[in-house]
Parts: C-alpha cells; structure tokens; sequence
C-alpha cells in the first residue's frame, strides 16, 4: 500500500526568501511554485484589480527575457504548463516542465517577478484582456453569488464585501499616480522576504537546493510586511437572497471565526464526506428524495481565521418547490454526523490522501505545499485530518449548526436594478425558506471502502484474454500505476445517448470510491461507440473494473431516472462555462455520421440495453500491468458485456473539406474553434505536424491575444480530436465575429510562411530532436495512455512511435514549409465548430 511521501525540505536564503524543496524520484517532471503574499485584497483602495493586472504584465517583458523568450513562451516550447492566479490575500505563479527544462523556467520566473519592465503600451493592451475577462466573469454563478452577500453581511468595508477583480474603468493606466501605485506595490510586496519558493521533482535535493539558491537569490532582498488584519466579518441575522443568475442552485452561507490553520483539511474532510454517493448519505438522499442533482463544498474565503463557506445544492427540475426540503435534510444530517464517531473514516481519508499523493504530478503536489503554508509558518503537513484538523472540523461542525446563515436562491430574474459597482449583481432579500416536517434519513456514515484495501493474491485459474485486448509493455517511469481501456461498438443499431448516461449514474458509486483509490474511472461517448477508462495505482484497477462492468451489465433499476436527472444537470451547468469550454467539449462529437438511436421507453429501457449488449462488440488496451497485477486483470476480462471483436473498427466517413457546425450556443461572445486533420497517418506528415504545432503556438498566442487583442481564452497546438490528430486554434472573444475570427486565423497562417522560411536549418533540427525527446518521454501515464489508445483507435503501426521520433530529428525546412502549406490548403480537411452561422459558401 503506498505511503505518504516525504515532507519537504526548509531553508531560507539570506536575501529572506523561504525554499520548500520536494524530492521524489518516481517523479518524472518537475515543478516550480511561487507565493507572493500579496493579493487582491492588499492593493490600494482606489484601484481594483491592480493585483491582477500586475500578475498580467509580469507575463510580458521583463529584464532579461522579451515577452517571445519569456516563462510563457519557454514552456509552451516545452509542452508543459504554466499559469498564475491572484487570490485575496496571495498570489501564485507556477510551472511544469520536463526535468531538464527545470533552470531555463527558474531563470525566467524570477526575473519577471523581479525585472518586468511594465511599458505602458504593454499595460494599455493587457488593460483590454482584464475587461474581457470581467466581462466573462460578470455572467460565472459563483461570481455573482458571492458578491451579492455584500447586501447583508457587515462591515461593509471588510475586503471580501469588496470589488477586486478590475476592469478598463479602474486601471487608469494614463495617470502617473496610478503608476505609482503600480510601482509601489510592486516594490513593496514582490521581494524575496513576502515570497515562498516551492521546488518539486526527482532531481537530488543538493540540485534543487542549488537551483533555488541560484535563481531564488536573484530576488530583490527583503523582509515580510505583515498584511492588514481584516475585521470580524458578520451577519446580523440570518436571511435569504435572490440572485439573478443560472437558476437551480441554493447555496446555504455561513461565517467562521477563530478558526486554526488546520480548518482546511477539515474543511476538505467534510467536503468529501458530504459528497459521498452511497445510501445512507446525504447526498444519495437529497438525489432520491428531493431530486437534487448536485452538492458540494465551497469556500470563497478563508483568511486569519476566518472563513466564508457555502454549502451548495444542485435542485434539479423540481427546482425552489424542494429547497426547505434540502435545508432540514441538510442540517438533521449535520446533527447526525456530529455526534458520529470518524474513526474509521479518517483512517480511510488518510490512506486515500497518501494514495493519491503517489499518482500526483510535481506541479500538484507543489502547489498543495505552498497553500497550506501560511505567509511566516512552516507548512501544515498533509495525509489526511490530524488531531488539530479534528479539533477544526468539531469547531466548525458548531458554528454550522448554530450560527446565522444565508439562504441563497438563484432565479432567472429578479426586480431591483443591478449594483452600480464592481460586478452587476441584481439581488434582493427574502424570507427564509419554510421548514420541512418529517423523517430525513436515516442516515449512516459510508461503508467501508474495499478497494483502499490490499487485494488477495489472484488464483491459480490461467484466463484465455481475447486477441481483441491488447497489452503495452509497463512503463518504467510510472510505477505501480497502469490504464485500462474499453470499447464497445453496437454495429446494428446505436445505442442511445441515455443509456450511458444510466449507466454512468448506475457507475457513480464506483467512480466515487475509485478515486478515493488514486484511479480515475470514466464512461465516454465516442461518436455513437462507449468508452471505459481507469487510470492511476494499478493495485486497485482489477477489483474496480470488476464492480464497474457489474454496474454497466446489470445496473439499478433507478439508474435510468438518475441518468436523466445527470444529463440535465449536466447541461444546466453547461449553460453557466465559459464558451470555449463548452465548445471544447463537444468538438469530439461534432463531425462524423450522426448517430440516431431509436428512441427509448422509460419503463423498457433494461430491455434495450440488454439488446445492447446482445450486439456489442468489444476490443480494449491495457498500459502498464505485469505479475499479479495483470492476473487478476486477465481474470476480471471474462465479465466483459458483449464480444470480442474480431474486425478492425471502420475508418471514420470522410467530411467535407470544409465543414462548419453551429453549435447553437446563445451568448454575448463568439467562440471558433478550427480543427485541421492531418491530410494521413504517416510518421513523417504527423512529425512536420507536431513541429508546425510547435513553431505556431506562441506566435498564435501573440498575435491574437497581445496585439489584435481578440480576447483572452486563446490558445492552439497539436491535439487529438476523437479519432484524428491535427492541429487545433481556439478563441473566444467578447467583440469580433466568426468571420472575423476565421480571417484573423487564415491571415496568421499565411504570414507565417514568410517566417518559417527564415528558420535556420540547425535549429530546426534542435526543436525536432527536442519534440522527439519529450514524445519518448510522457510527462504523465494519463498522457501515456492516452497516446497508446489514440494510436490503437486509429490502427497505426506498432512503432509508430519510433518512426514519429525518428521523422521529427531528420525533419528539413522545405518539408516543414510543404505540410504549412498542406494545412492552408485544408488538404487534411478544415473543421470549424463555432456559435454562429458559416460564414461563407465553402462551408458545409
């Protein structure tokens, strides 16, 4: 069983800053954090947001680095990840990369932090992404919610009653005493004395030491500004609200005082215990019962011992009728697990935090070091609820059940006019909502989980494993974990998109307590066929596969109902995600033949998916499993629903060159996403691809983003899209249209080829090399997995893999120019999915 990780290393420099460093050698990238103690709270009153924008331009320009050879550009030549976020009172700035690439980053984070050059062409340009993106923030459920408790809690001066997400009307960029203010913050916050430097990866402590003292030491010296201790946040008396927002959601609000460090592996504890599925629970009753759909923790705000935190329910269609009725069964259940005895729950949450801390990335697990620091302490250390977190969850179970709380009930409309500053948040108080007589319940804490349990030694039996499951040899730098795959195809008569979603409700249980297990499990539509995945310890994955394919073949009589109920509520929260993500979403799906199922009697759907299964045919692909292991996964196979296949899947029906889908999305925003397949599936034309991808991204980025200033969700790169591989270009924008997007991305991709043409022969063979070495190494077994699955959906060769690498360090300039050429001509085929219309005659 795996244990619990090794806490990090502490030191800190002589300029002031202090280095947490993680050492794993199973970890096979490594992982920059930095936390500045400085947030949207700590900046001056008069100017909103300028926490956030500074946390923009840092991105730009700095000392050493232009903008092209800044932390954003280097990591995505390095195909990793890297962003920053400003919180309240901190802000955070992070990265993931291969080991080797781990200097180049740290050189460029810390002089951006500690050199931007901050021109104010630069500002007025990234001023406009900030209005964007208030804009998109101005319509998010979460936004508006919280800011609405600022029409009944008090002091009414307190931060988090505040505007600090800014705007084109708060940066006053043009007048020098705003640029003073952006400078003094900067001088003020953004030196080593205010900032943790958290290190993750398999390098040698005395490596990461050195790094951090290298790069870490550059920062200007300093010693920490205490930050300002807001007042007591209260709620005279409790009371209900009305937002207009995406209505179905009730969030019950309540304050916290005096809370320890600890309260916030409470707070995760209680998160997940409320969220459980199984009977007995709360969230299985509320599901049952009063038809909710959803339930979950949040917290908008914890600082010095305070805390905001919302207890949120999904309401389904029954909507507000059932909201007291969610309101008593919420607080009879909080009387109930109050006075239970957690003892083997928090064993169990212990063992499943230090499972899932085995399978997690440096950039996750750096990032949880550096929140759970505070701004002058040492970390709290993780692996489930100590005694401290304990005493937390006893003290906030307390204030729970007996303190003031809001009622917040968000509706289509609402009558008072809008806020005249900081989000336009219409709302109105309400009475609360009326108590529901009668027996909640009865309630009982989870049963006991058995897949965080050792599993037996597999029998003896040898398994005949059909040739239609295929096996990849175990990948050294991912190990104990593995990936399994599973496909069924219904070859006579689709099978109907309701069925998986009973069937995914029916797996809800299973998905819930896999993931406890440090094992990803997923149900997928995949243009008319179904998709099991597991992925993570590969310890668990025979057991939960066998309870998983019980589910599937004999699922409860009351999944169909609660698939209905998850595909709503699925799209109800869909209507509230930003536009690219939804259309990201649905991309898989667009293109292809339709496929139309006959449709389905509420009452017969158990017989139609046993007719479903009675014409399935099956084929799967298992990563990473060897010994036992892949014994007791040969011995669950026989339980697979349908058969073998013994025929290679169909090649895809080709679409039209030019194929536009309206994706029939209402929204103040158009967001485009043009797909271009590879024009074939060979090692060569794949590698030219890839290197495309890899020369376009940043410049995409810029041009777009930093100079047309379209908006700011925009990206590209190479991508996997259902059953192809192409290159992909996204955008949202709040101003442009489809068509304007369109020409931006065609008048991009022509202009590129003067600039391709001018690459020196040598460094193309550099960056070819470069991308060879990353593919031979995955930064993830997800991303593992994902590419053997990929590769076996489209039937490529065996060593394809090797022929991609082989192709991408011999690939020339004139080849690279032909395939740019080949992508402007669509020979691959274009496939735009968009919220709008085609916008010319060549589109189908």
């Amino acid at each position: 069983m795996p244990t619990k990780t090794d806490p990090p290393v502490q030191l800190t420099l002589p300029n002031g800053l202090r280095v947490a460093l993680l050492h794993d050698p199973a970890l096979v990238q490594a992982a920059a954090v930095v936390r500045v103690a400085a947030g949207g709270h700590d900046a001056p009153v008069e100017y909103p947001g300028l926490a956030h924008f500074l946390e923009h331009l840092l991105f730009l320009d700095s000392a050493a680095f232009p903008a092209d050879q800044g932390l954003m550009a280097y990591v995505q030549r390095c195909a990793g990840q890297v962003n920053a976020s400003t919180r309240e009172r901190d802000s955070y700035y992070f990265f993931e990369v291969p080991v080797s690439d781990l200097d180049g980053g740290l050189a460029r984070l810390c002089d951006m932090l500690a050199h931007p050059r901050l021109a104010l062409e630069a500002q007025l340009r990234e001023r406009e992404v900030l209005e964007a993106e208030f804009q998109a923030r101005s319509r998010d459920t979460d936004t508006l919610c919280d800011a609405a408790l600022a029409r009944v809690m008090q002091p009414s001066d307190h931060p988090f009653l505040g505007f600090h997400a800014g705007h084109r009307g708060t940066l006053p960029v043009e007048q020098a005493a705003f640029q003073n203010a952006l400078a003094g913050f900067h001088q003020r916050f953004y030196q080593a004395g205010q900032m943790l430097l958290v290190l993750a990866g398999p390098q040698p402590l005395e490596r990461l030491r050195e790094l951090a003292e290298l790069y870490g030491g550059r920062l200007p010296a300093g010693t920490y500004v205490p930050q300002s201790v807001p007042p007591v946040l209260r709620l005279p008396a409790s009371t209900g609200l009305r937002v207009e927002a995406q209505p179905g959601r009730l969030s019950l609000y309540g304050l916290f005082d005096d809370l320890p460090d600890t309260a916030g592996e409470a707070l995760d504890f209680l998160g997940e215990c409320l969220a459980r599925e199984e009977p007995g629970g709360l969230s299985e009753w509320l599901s049952t019962q009063a038809g909710c759909d959803s339930l979950r923790l949040r917290v908008p705000y914890r600082y010095a011992g305070q805390a905001v935190v919302a207890v949120e329910f999904g309401l389904g269609e029954a909507g507000e009728a059932n909201a007291g009725a969610c309101v008593s069964a919420f607080f009879d259940w909080l009387d109930f697990f109050a006075a239970a005895d957690w003892g083997d729950l928090r064993c169990e949450h212990a063992r499943s935090v230090a499972m899932r801390e085995r399978v997690s990335p440096p950039l996750a697990r750096a990032r949880a070091w550096a929140e759970r620091s505070g701004p002058r302490d040492d970390g709290v250390e993780g692996g489930g609820l100590s005694e401290s977190g304990l005493l937390a969850l006893r003290a906030i179970l307390t204030q729970l059940r007996r303190q003031q709380r809001v009622e917040l009930l968000t509706v289509a409309a609402v009558s008072s006019a809008p806020a005249d500053r900081g989000f336009p948040v219409k709302a109105e108080q309400a009475s609360l909502l009326p108590g529901v007589q009668g027996q909640c319940g009865p309630w009982r804490l989870p049963p006991a989980n058995p897949f965080l349990a050792l599993p037996g030694a597999p029998s003896g039996q040898q398994m005949a494993v059909p040739e239609a499951f295929h096996w990849k040899e175990c990948n050294p730098s991912f190990p104990g974990q593995a990936a399994v795959f599973l496909r069924w195809r219904f070859p006579e008569q689709p099978a109907g998109d309701e069925l998986r979603h009973a069937l995914a409700a029916a797996l809800q249980p299973v998905v819930q307590a896999a993931r406890q297990a440090a094992v990803d499990v997923r149900l997928d539509g995949q243009g008319g066929d179904w998709v099991l995945s597991l992925c993570g310890l590969a310890l668990s994955q025979p057991a939960i596969l066998g309870a998983a394919l019980k589910c599937l073949s004999a699922p409860s009589a009351d999944a169909w109902a609660r698939g209905i109920q998850r595909r709503d509520a699925e799209r109800r929260r869909a209507a509230g995600e930003l536009l690219i993500r939804r259309l990201l979403k649905e991309l898989a799906n667009a293109f292809g033949a339709p496929t139309e199922a006959d449709a389905i009697d509420a009452g017969a759907w158990q017989d139609a998916l046993a007719r479903c299964w009675r014409t399935a045919c099956w084929d799967g692909l298992a990563l990473g499993y060897a010994g036992a292991d892949r014994q007791r996964l040969e011995q669950v196979l026989p339980q697979v629903p349908g058969e073998p296949s013994r025929a290679a899947a169909q090649a895809p029906i080709p679409e039209a060159r030019y194929s536009w889908r309206d994706a029939a999305i209402p929204t103040g925003e158009c967001g485009l996403m043009l797909f271009c397949p590879l024009p074939d599936a060979g090692a060569e034309t794949e590698a030219a691809w890839r290197l495309l991808g890899r020369c376009l991204e940043p410049a995409f980025y810029r041009r777009l983003r930093s100079e047309l200033q379209l908006g700011y969700a925009i990206f590209s790169g190479f991508r996997s899209v259902g059953r192809s591989r192409g290159l992909l270009f996204a955008v949202q924008s709040p101003s442009a249209t489809a068509a304007q997007i369109l020409s931006h991305i065609e008048a991009f991709l022509d202009d590129q080829a003067a600039v391709l043409s001018t690459l020196e022969e040598t460094a193309l063979r550099e960056m070819g090399a470069d991308l060879a070495g990353r593919l031979s190494r995955f930064p993830s077994l997800r991303a593992a997995a994902e590419w053997h699955w990929q590769a076996h959906l489209e039937q490529v060769s065996v060593d394809h893999l090797e022929r991609l690498c082989g192709a991408l360090r011999t690939l020339d300039r004139s080849t690279l120019l032909a395939h740019h050429q080949a992508l402007r001509e669509a020979q691959g085929g274009w496939r735009v999915l968009a919220n709008a219309a085609p916008v010319d005659s060549r589109w189908q």
